[in-house]
């Protein structure tokens, strides 16, 4: 892709997490696939993201086309901000939006062409640079899942109590409504988020995200010390995750004492309590086996009897669903949000409703009550599914279209 100049077209893409530093979580498996698959395709990427070590570090060039930006999230990298902008900063534990902004601002004052920036609605990445008119760059907003989103769907409600989470808040929202281009990977997100930002339905471009399909499937699994067979749960221990809901159903299921319950995920705040109420359940085994590295990952997802997504209120278009579909994994998922964008009922997974712990339960048992030949049939219709509709030259050019 280039210009009338005859030169790559030059994408800044902006979000606190990215590998290999940080965890492999939705923001920042995304930054990763979708820099590679915009690289492959001739364009050049620079991606900004947040140093774990809290400091500016040397640029790292993970491919031919694509250089990643480390710099810190806590501190300003910069002593003077504009008084304009000094009202709208967030407390010292949420610089990076600013900071994004002053270093696409300095690259820019140094002759840096700059075609567009992608940034992530999480933390309001784009909320600066759309507040400064001089940088004159279009800036597209990724839709994720905002704070105010995640933590309303966690909590109940967002958290107004914490001045510096309100400002965060309000970094998020501006970012949205004042965007030049929406991205979203499911329609379900893009109607959730016109709703809370007064944006047409027209403003948001659905594209899927990126998943390299072969590469991934022929890497090599790192076994894990799990009882088998078992029923496996992958994702954040926290209340939007659906792990309350897993947790009720299971303890009813008929087939509770054949099969281990393992959730693979990072603990949060919330896990106390689940762990509390599964100590609790009788003829069950559960066992939360914590976060787990992709390689872990894989293997888990291989060999599974079944994978329970069951989030809620709302889920986006979470990898964790993409990955087990990939790995051909028997999959069932709550119909919230984009995850009954990816898979049809009996065809190639199942669906429950959302918030009914007995329809959980009923799936369940008549998932595992199935020939392993009809659950082996519908994990391998998924990795179809996302072959098709995740494939990575497929989505970046139709990213770069609406770029």
């Amino acid at each position: 892709m280039s210009d009338s100049k005859n030169r790559p077209l030059h994408v800044v893409i902006i979000q606190n997490q990215f590998p290999q530093e940080t965890h492999w979580g939705g923001i920042s498996t995304y930054g990763w696939f979708m820099s590679a698959a915009l690289a492959n395709e001739g364009t050049k990427v620079s991606v900004i993201c947040q140093s774990v070590a809290n400091v500016i570090e040397p640029v790292q060039k993970i491919k031919e086309n694509v250089s990643v930006y480390r710099i810190p999230g806590t501190a300003p990298i910069r002593g003077f901000i504009n008084r304009h902008f000094a009202r709208f900063l967030p407390d010292k534990e949420r610089w990076f939006s600013i900071n994004a902004w002053q270093t696409v601002k300095s690259w820019q004052l140094a002759g840096e062409t700059i075609d567009i920036i992608d940034a992530a609605d999480y933390l309001g990445c784009s909320a600066f640079l759309l507040k400064d008119k001089s940088l004159n760059i279009p800036v597209v907003v990724t839709c994720h899942t905002p704070s105010f989103l995640a933590d309303e769907m966690n909590e109940g409600k967002a958290n107004s109590s914490m001045n510096a989470q309100k400002k965060v808040y309000k970094l998020e929202l501006f970012g949205l409504q004042q965007a030049h281009g929406l991205l979203s990977p499911s329609h379900r997100i893009s109607n959730l988020l016109a709703a809370k930002t007064g944006r047409s339905i027209n403003d948001f471009f659905t594209n899927p995200y990126p998943y390299p399909l072969q590469r991934e499937i022929q890497s090599t699994p790192k076994p894990v010390a799990v009882e088998q067979p078992y029923v496996l749960f992958s994702g954040r221990i926290e209340r939007r995750k659906g792990v309350q809901r897993i947790l009720e159903a299971w303890s009813k299921s008929n087939y509770k004492s054949e099969y281990n319950l393992v959730l693979a995920g990072k603990k949060t705040n919330h896990f106390p309590e689940f762990e509390r109420f599964a100590i609790g359940m009788t003829g069950t085994n559960v066992h939360f086996i914590g976060h787990r590295e992709r390689d872990e990952l894989s293997w888990l997802y291989r060999n599974a009897s079944l994978v329970v997504l069951p989030s809620e209120p709302f889920e986006n278009y979470p990898y964790t669903c993409i990955e087990s579909m990939a790995f051909g994994a028997p999959t069932l998922v709550s119909d919230s949000g984009g995850m009954s964008e990816m898979i049809v009922d009996d065809e190639n997974g199942w669906v429950f409703r959302t918030g009914s712990t007995e329809h959980l339960r009923e799936r369940i048992d008549e998932i595992l009550a199935l020939p392993l030949s009809d659950r082996m049939n519908r994990g391998l219709r998924a990795q179809q599914t996302i072959r098709r509709i995740n494939d990575p030259v497929r989505i970046a050019s139709r990213t770069i279209k609406f770029y």
